[in-house]
């Protein structure tokens, strides 16, 4: 009887009499269409059980299912079993004379004919004890063990794939067809049966990739993160390893690398393969841009990108793509993290291989891994446009305004403003704030700006201008951000402990401020006297922001939170809100008033 057999996408039709099997459906026989109800009756020669498994839902379960079509395959595992000890004793042994070859040769077929004659038809052959008990002996024979010449070899002389329970073929001259290093055993005058051909230029492309995947050498890499991808483990496949799943090729996917099942993945991810592969080779900004929104849109085609870029730079015969791989990893991790814990620890890895000889981007990427795993992605309703990713880019070769030290800014800085003592960012910001009526403003510093206005604004102000900047509240979160994203924040964390215990008393919390360095205090000094512009009662009626407002909104800028304990973190919210305050309310900061025209509405 003929059956259909479908796994993964890929159907075959096997004679559970015979054992023949072929790709293309036999011309009038009749065939049991496979369905969902379809489920194959196994062996698993660990337990000595037999198990059963629906393609369709791909689920295992031990019972046997009620009211299910059953297809008894656990024979076929006998002869494919069976077929591959003989497959590698044979390779295995040392080429003999051509009369041996021949006594070989009739002796495979004597018992080929024995066991066909043996196992007629579905577990009519022969019953489940008599399987279990054939099963488990065989459990107990010795295996020769072929070395790995021998199975590179082997691999470079295959000609072409026939179907089995299992998946690449031997050669077309042995009697005995094999799939995926599992073997179907026909008889060798059972002609009539078609075999799938394939053209001369179909076996030469075959024979050249075989040759080319047998001269990568095998690894363990990414063997740790296996569960986030989508190997080749069905009982028609060949088992595959994650360093073969992530090596160059130049064909498109016909699947996505990654084991999500979202719809939105497995409509995009050969677009997003595309586009990845593209930009490796071509470096064009359309590309890039289209594949940062895809990847920041959604979070399972994050999770085939970075894989995607990882595969095409692996053993990719352009040397520059993996400079452009590391790049293109930078310029992603900037907008969008992979939500899968596996991915992530997939990207570790791949850069740790690389930290001697690409230091900027290992320093680059991890640094940016872990910043957007922490915070999550990029912010904003619009998708990023391309001075934004640029941007991103740049700053893998130099330093940012944000998310660097105090030092690192004014160092960047000097050469255009050498005069200033404090950041560039700090003196524009606190400005163009009080010149866009930041002093009338209710709410200020407590309103949040649009978002995306604020991501724009930031890529104006990296290229030391605020010529857009048309909102007080825009420019209030900026700065905001600034101070939040600091290498160090304002008030450095092995001081903490000490400033909060202060908090209830202003002489000391005042006093405190001598322990910080001297460009710490001179920032802080400018950004206190900038408060105390807002905390003026004539000010603080209009915005509805006196001392303590500004205190409780500007706090969590400046202290880094000292423990995830909920109850801790409360108390200690209080004491740097008091703190503040009492900074704001009491500070002389006469030292920093060679900035007062910046707080003079008529002057800015």
């Amino acid at each position: 009887m003929w059956v259909e057999i479908y796994e993964r996408g890929e159907r075959m039709f096997a004679n559970l009499g015979t054992g023949q099997c072929q790709w293309e459906a036999p011309i009038g026989e009749p065939i049991k269409q496979a369905n969902l109800s379809q489920w194959w009756e196994l062996f698993d020669h660990s337990t000595g059980r037999f198990y059963y498994y629906n393609a369709f839902k791909m689920t295992t379960v031990w019972h046997r299912p009620l009211d299910a079509d059953i297809i008894p395959l656990a024979r076929f595992q006998q002869r494919q079993r069976r077929a591959r000890q003989d497959s590698e004793i044979s390779n295995s042994k040392s080429t003999t004379s051509a009369n041996n070859d021949a006594a070989s040769t009739a002796s495979n077929n004597t018992s080929t004919r024995q066991l066909l004659n043996a196992s007629s038809a579905g577990h009519s052959m022969s019953s489940r004890e008599d399987l279990i008990e054939e099963m488990n002996e065989e459990e107990t024979e010795n295996e020769d063990v072929i070395s790995e010449s021998t199975i590179a070899n082997s691999a470079c002389t295959t000609p072409r794939r026939t179907p089995g329970v299992g998946a690449e073929s031997s050669p077309e001259s042995s009697p005995v067809k094999t799939l995926n290093n599992s073997r179907f055993i026909t008889r060798e005058k059972s002609k009539s049966v078609a075999t799938p051909t394939k053209s001369p230029a179909d076996k030469k492309i075959r024979r050249s990739l075989s040759a080319a995947s047998a001269k990568i050498p095998k690894s363990n890499f990414g063997e740790a993160w296996s569960g986030a991808f989508l190997l080749n483990r069905g009982f028609m496949k060949k088992p595959m390893l994650v360093s073969e799943l992530l090596t160059f090729q130049k064909k498109q996917l016909k699947r996505p690398l990654t084991n999500g099942s979202s719809k939105i993945l497995m409509k995009e991810f050969g677009e997003s393969f595309r586009l990845v592969n593209s930009y490796l080779e071509n470096e064009k900004m359309c590309d890039l841009v289209s594949l940062i929104s895809f990847g920041w849109n959604h979070s399972e085609i994050a999770n085939e990108i970075y894989p995607s870029i990882i595969k095409q730079s692996r053993h990719n015969p352009n040397d520059r793509s993996l400079q452009v791989a590391l790049e293109l990893t930078a310029i992603c991790l900037y907008f969008f993290a992979p939500s899968n814990k596996n991915v992530q620890n997939l990207i570790k890895e791949w850069l740790n291989l690389h930290e001697r000889d690409h230091k900027p981007f290992y320093l680059s990427c991890l640094s940016r891994l872990k910043k957007v795993v922490e915070k999550g992605n990029r912010r904003g309703l619009i998708d990023p446009g391309e001075p934004e990713i640029l941007l991103a880019k740049r700053h893998i070769y130099q330093k940012s305004m944000f998310g660097t030290t105090l030092e690192e800014i004014l160092a960047t800085q000097n050469e255009q403003f050498p005069e200033l003592e404090i950041p560039w960012i700090q003196r524009e910001l606190t400005s163009v704030i009080i010149r866009l009526g930041g002093l009338s403003t209710e709410g200020i510093f407590r309103l949040p700006g649009e978002i995306d206005r604020v991501n724009a604004l930031r890529v104006d102000v990296e290229d030391y201008h605020v010529r857009n900047a048309d909102d007080p509240h825009v420019s209030c979160s900026l700065l905001k951000l600034w101070l939040r994203e600091m290498a160090k924040p304002i008030f450095p964390e092995e001081l903490t402990e000490e400033i909060l215990n202060t908090s209830e008393n202003k002489e000391e919390s005042i006093k405190i401020i001598s322990k910080l360095s001297d460009l710490t205090k001179t920032c802080l000094m400018h950004l206190i006297r900038f408060l105390q512009v807002f905390a003026k009662e004539e000010v603080s009626q209009k915005t509805r922001m006196d001392s303590a407002n500004l205190a409780m909104v500007m706090a969590p800028n400046l202290f880094r939170p000292m423990s995830d304990d909920p109850r801790l973190l409360l108390d200690n919210s209080r004491k740097e809100i008091n703190f503040l305050r009492n900074l704001i309310e009491g500070m002389d900061t006469s030292s920093a008033s060679e900035y007062d025209s910046c707080f003079t509405v008529e002057k800015v």
